[in-house]
């Protein structure tokens, strides 16, 4: 037994022994380096006159002061299924890049073999094989250590960190998307609300109207025209009053399925029918910033990153491959022999794989990774170009809303006047019923649109916030 472990550091001492002028001479690294590339960008959005140069982007919901909404997007974070599996991607990433990081070392195995065999007479030699049959016992072990010396492995490491952290940046890219859903989804399910109280008003209005017209009609004062307008009147307030329900109802089973809940076991809490609104003046930043803070920009830079290492890990294959091969084992015909000195066998040494033949394999790899590499750049450009385009088509949006917002408000507003000075009127017996309840229909239908426009100005504000890559 002792014997057995003199034979085993005598061979690791002969192991470092030859390692060590090899890695003297290793570390040299074939390829490029990685660098940012140098993409042109605006000093400023076109519609930066009207925002805050300074952005708040952590938790930009909080700005439509709705706890409700609060509560909501920390459900959906917790249990929404995207992103749990978004979150098991990153670990699985992790672990691939570990299992690279560990080719670096080398590999020690252990095997054992037990074996009856049985030869043929016909090759027997006493003096050597005095037996047909006999037993194999061997144990030991055998070690294999590809040394980097182009630096291929290096890269290869350097390739899976940087798909590691664009694994990263995609778990990050769903945890804005489904914030922006959560949110646009609550906006949308209380414009619901708020038009079905109005339709429902609508539709009283239209039904007293429609008993006016019955009742003048009856007295001979109106003809039947009127009351055919009516009627159809009526019937299409109904129709969009059903409409409305159905888009509430899918709207709530949408937010469910965000929630990670079962859409027919989700309950909506009860709230105000208002559309949230934020009074928070609107900071964006500047588009450089974008480089930080949108997730698809970071994940498409990572990816080049990534692509350059992987054209240095193929040019590596034009130069030898250099590994060290160990092995030290125990053979004998009876177990109580398997320690003793004379078993023991072994053997240490360099290995050399040079490439000589290939028939343009190595070449066209090269070719190809090279073309994935460009297509990476242009992809990152091409991320960045997107990006810009998504943060000014919705500030515009943003901002042109705000605009019919504050028409639309003064509009409603002059409405309420009108129909407040009809109601006065009415009061004093000097106007009738009918022009009363047209003022405010009139009233109710600007309102109507006033509360799209509201919807539209939140979800074009979510919006903003998710293309310049708040939240995170």
């Amino acid at each position: 037994m002792k014997s057995y472990f003199a034979i085993a550091n005598k061979t690791i001492a002969m192991f470092i022994f030859v390692t060590f002028p090899l890695l003297f001479f290793s570390g040299c690294k074939v390829g490029h380096n990685y660098h940012r590339p140098n993409i042109p960008l605006p000093d400023k959005f076109a519609q930066q006159c009207q925002a805050s140069d300074k952005a708040d982007l952590a938790n930009w919901w909080t700005f439509f002061q709705d706890p409700y909404l609060n509560t909501l997007i920390e459900k959906a974070l917790a249990n929404n299924y995207e992103m749990r599996i978004a979150i098991e991607k990153i670990k699985e990433m992790r672990a691939l890049y570990r299992i690279q990081n560990a080719k670096l070392f080398p590999e020690v195995g252990a095997t054992a073999d037990i074996s009856r065999n049985n030869l043929s007479n016909k090759v027997l030699l006493d003096s050597y094989l005095p037996k047909t049959h006999f037993d194999y016992f061997q144990f030991g072990f055998d070690a294999i250590w590809e040394l980097d010396f182009w630096g291929k492995q290096a890269m290869a490491r350097g390739a899976a960190y940087d798909e590691y952290l664009a694994g990263i940046e995609s778990m990050r890219d769903v945890y804005i998307m489904l914030l922006g859903d959560v949110a646009r989804t609550y906006v949308d399910i209380r414009r619901l609300q708020k038009k079905i109280d109005l339709l429902q008003q609508q539709v009283d209005i239209n039904t007293k109207l429609l008993f006016l017209t019955k009742d003048r009609l009856q007295s001979g004062i109106a003809s039947e025209i009127p009351d055919v307008e009516q009627l159809a009147e009526l019937d299409e307030s109904k129709s969009q009053l059903v409409l409305l329900q159905t888009s509430f109802k899918q709207s709530v089973n949408r937010l469910a399925v965000l929630l990670g809940e079962n859409p027919e076991q989700f309950v909506l809490q009860p709230g105000e029918h208002k559309v949230p609104q934020s009074n928070k003046p609107l900071g964006i930043g500047l588009p450089s910033d974008l480089l930080r803070r949108r997730p698809d920009i970071r994940k498409a830079e990572s990816l080049l990153a990534a692509s350059v290492e992987y054209v240095g890990q193929a040019v590596a294959d034009w130069f030898p491959s250099f590994s060290l091969l160990g092995s030290a084992h125990t053979q004998v015909n009876k177990i109580p022999n398997l320690f003793t000195k004379g078993s023991i066998t072994w053997s240490i040494g360099p290995s050399v794989s040079v490439p000589i033949l290939t028939f343009g394999r190595i070449q066209f790899n090269v070719q190809a990774k090279k073309s994935a590499q460009q297509q990476a750049l242009l992809a990152y450009g091409q991320s960045i170009v997107a990006a810009l385009g998504d943060v000014e088509n919705w500030l515009v949006s943003y901002f042109n809303e705000k605009d019919r917002k504050r028409i639309l408000e003064e509009k409603l507003s002059a409405a309420t006047r009108e129909r407040d000075l009809v109601d006065s009127l009415f009061q004093s017996g000097l106007d009738n019923q009918t022009q009363y309840l047209l003022a405010e229909k009139n009233r109710i239908t600007i309102e109507l649109e006033l509360t799209g426009v509201e919807q539209s100005v939140s979800t074009s504000l979510i919006s903003v916030y998710k293309s310049l890559g708040g939240g995170w």
